[in-house]
């Protein structure tokens, strides 16, 4: 599992990728639950309940990583991928079954990279 035992590597991963604070979440969730609406950024900052700085900002993250497209001076919840939508789902999912354990993912460092090679060397495969 991942950082947090009733956590997926997937969510975990999707977490450390896309989703740096809970504002953050937020505004994915909001997005989330109206994929059809065409939202400007005040609207979503008052819904999400965060700044219009904050909004801009991750909305622009959301929109270079394929989680967001704009139309003119709007946007939407648009995966670019079903994998995409699918570890959306995931955490949608896990945010509404383990919220704490969903909000404690987001504040927990990633495991280390270098630390993961030098675990992952001392694994036993089959040949």
């Amino acid at each position: 599992m991942g950082i947090t035992p009733d956590l997926s590597n997937q969510i975990v991963e999707f977490i450390a990728q896309y989703v740096p604070i809970t504002e953050a979440l937020k505004i994915l969730l909001t997005l989330h639950a109206q994929p059809d609406k065409l939202w400007t950024l005040e609207e979503l900052a008052n819904e999400s309940r965060q700044s219009a700085a904050l909004v801009e900002d991750y909305v622009k993250f959301l929109h270079t990583n394929g989680l967001v497209v704009r139309e003119k001076s709007r946007l939407r919840y648009a995966p670019a991928s079903p994998e995409l939508a699918a570890a959306v789902n995931a955490l949608v999912q896990a945010y509404n079954e383990r919220p704490v354990s969903l909000i404690r993912a987001i504040y927990s460092p990633p495991p280390s990279s270098k630390a993961k090679l030098f675990a992952d060397a001392f694994k036993i495969r089959k040949e």
